[in-house]
């Protein structure tokens, strides 16, 4: 219990970096990504993901549909 307490001391006394400001100037990129997945609900899942961050998602369930 003590040594718990000496590395909380250490810890809180230690200044901790701040995340890096995020420039809300720069207008998000939109991608056009083609994800390559077997399974049908990994790729699905993978591309409602994607989607909500605002790119645009293709899917293929192996290489030769991905490249024809």
């Amino acid at each position: 219990m003590l040594a718990n307490r000496v590395q909380q001391s250490r810890l809180s006394a230690t200044p901790r970096p701040t995340p890096a400001a995020v420039d809300e100037g720069e207008p998000d990129r939109k991608l056009r990504i083609l994800p390559v997945e077997d399974d049908g609900l990994i790729r699905m899942n993978n591309a409602e993901m994607l989607e909500s961050f605002g790119h645009c998602v293709l899917e293929a369930g192996d290489a030769a549909e991905a490249w024809p």
